[in-house]
């Protein structure tokens, strides 16, 4: 039951309009709208159809507390409706005390801001016992081969304080799941226990550690790995808005929402899919989509504007550069506090060494 639960229009459309799965995106809206405003019949299923989706939505959303995603500090995350995290937290209330569960779920569980209250409610209050992730290049579904999806189990008890679970990530010989296989089989398929296939053990600590807003779940080949972006976390973060030189990511293009811009053909600026781009080559294959200079512009003036007033800092070249914000005499002070506060320990006095190599590099002007 992988299904997100939004009113479909392209298959709901398409038994209507000829060709509707041809038409580019503003075609096919123009389409759509020229069909509702000409057949009333039509317009009614429509309307109906999208209702029941809603009043579904609405009755999920009140009904299971993880599907309502907060942060750390309690604020909402967006994201979409998906029938397997309805069943998840289902047969999390259908359980026994110390009932288990084994379930196959998408690995969006692991990284999607909108299953942060599913993570929650698993890393929180049930015991994870084992968590691999499956890519599905031996198509064990009838899906793309890049796929990939979780095989969770859990039991419904409360983890401990040194809770931590067996993980895999990246398998694709599902063999593995039944064990270690057999010397036949690993002499006909040598990179089975190479590369792939490994199992560690994920302390739960280390997913509130790294993540304490939304849980994250990464993914790593190896426990390595995981101490790597341990050792990562204890510096500043390039994306730090507490920092004076930072990066701010923000959207500028998006296919969903911007669908008005982009046009078959003609001049303009190039969309680059995975399709267009192999290895270095960012022309490996044409261009289909395109937008108009003047329109892009107009749209990312709107964002820019919005973004400075949200963010109060100044922006360059694209809503997503951030400039360095001028150093108040408040803000030296404090940072001055902290550097002599960071000095305590010899563990701290290595930190402030680096932060204080890090201050005078990010001293300079911009060329």
């Amino acid at each position: 039951p992988w299904d997100v639960i939004l009113p479909y229009r392209a298959e709901f459309f398409r038994d209507y309009i000829p060709d509707y799965g041809r038409l580019d995106t503003r075609e096919a809206m123009k389409a759509e709208k020229t069909l509702l405003a000409r057949d009333p019949a039509v317009r009614g299923i429509w309307q109906a159809y999208r209702k029941r989706v809603t009043t579904l939505n609405a009755y999920f959303l009140k009904t299971y507390a993880s599907l309502q995603p907060r942060r750390g500090d309690g604020t909402f995350l967006r994201g979409h409706n998906n029938i397997y995290k309805v069943f998840l937290e289902k047969i999390y209330l259908l359980l026994a005390k110390d009932g288990l569960c084994g379930i196959i779920v998408p690995d969006n569980l692991n990284i999607d801001s909108a299953c942060t209250g599913l993570r929650r409610l698993l890393l929180q209050k049930t015991t994870i016992r084992e968590l691999v992730t499956f890519v599905n290049r031996r198509k064990l579904f009838d899906i793309h081969g890049q796929y990939k999806f979780d095989v969770l189990t859990f039991m419904k008890r409360r983890p401990s304080p040194d809770a931590a679970f067996d993980a895999g990530f990246s398998w694709y010989d599902p063999v593995w799941l039944d064990g270690r296989p057999s010397a036949a089989h690993m002499a006909e398929h040598p990179l089975n226990a190479g590369r792939y296939h490994r199992r560690f053990r994920y302390p739960v600590a280390t997913i509130f550690r790294n993540d304490p807003d939304m849980l994250t779940i990464w993914e790593f080949g190896s426990a390595g790995g995981m101490n790597v972006l341990g050792k990562l976390k204890s510096f500043p973060g390039i994306g730090d808005p507490e920092e004076e030189l930072h990066i701010l990511t923000s959207t500028e293009f998006n296919m969903t929402t911007d669908f008005d811009l982009f046009r078959r053909g003609g001049n303009g600026w190039p969309l680059f899919q995975g399709r267009t781009i192999h290895h270095y080559n960012a022309s490996f294959g044409p261009v289909e989509r395109r937008v108009d200079p003047v329109e892009g512009e107009k749209r990312l003036a709107r964002r820019r504007r919005s973004y400075r007033t949200n963010s109060r800092t100044e922006t360059t070249g694209s809503p997503g550069a951030s400039l360095p914000r001028p150093r108040t005499a408040a803000a030296s002070s404090a940072l001055s506090s902290r550097r002599r506060s960071s000095a305590a320990t010899p563990s701290t006095r290595r930190k402030s060494y680096i932060r204080g190599r890090w201050y005078r590099i990010r001293n300079f002007s911009p060329v």
